[in-house]
């Protein structure tokens, strides 16, 4: 007679909501079972109309400041179960204007940010405006 088994390791629950497998945008990811330890990268799915992205909420895991604004985010499984959640908030119009380095800056004038985008300014609103004159 050998030696008795070994009982296998136990696994732990990994809860994913509203979360994409990264890599694969819209192919909905909603965790599973891993064992302590493991190494796992995911993307939040794409907010809807009106928007964006504000961070990851966790329970059973701390998050860095860094990592609850990281995306893909990569986490390593403890040996408890963790759930994590890709919150969104309301998209701004500031939000809405995508900065393409180098021709696009946001500017602040006087506690107000304005966007420099192709030699033309924009307000929060998104509206083309003049930066005000000194």
């Amino acid at each position: 007679m050998g030696a008795p088994a070994e009982a296998p390791a136990p696994t732990y629950t990994l809860t994913l909501v509203n979360v994409d497998k990264h890599g694969y945008p819209n192919w909905t990811y909603t965790g599973g079972d891993y064992f302590e330890g493991t190494s796992i990268t995911f993307q939040y799915k794409a907010p809807e109309d009106g928007k964006v992205f504000d961070k990851w909420v966790s329970e059973g895991l701390t998050l860095t400041t860094e990592q609850e604004i990281d995306n893909p985010l990569t986490i390593v499984m403890p040996a408890n179960a963790v759930t994590i959640t890709a919150t969104y908030k309301n998209a701004t119009a500031i939000n809405n204007v995508k900065l393409e380095a180098p021709k696009s800056k946001k500017i602040i004038v006087d506690g107000v940010v304005y966007i420099l985008r192709d030699e033309k300014v924009y307000n929060l609103q998104g509206m083309e405006c003049e930066l005000p004159k000194k």
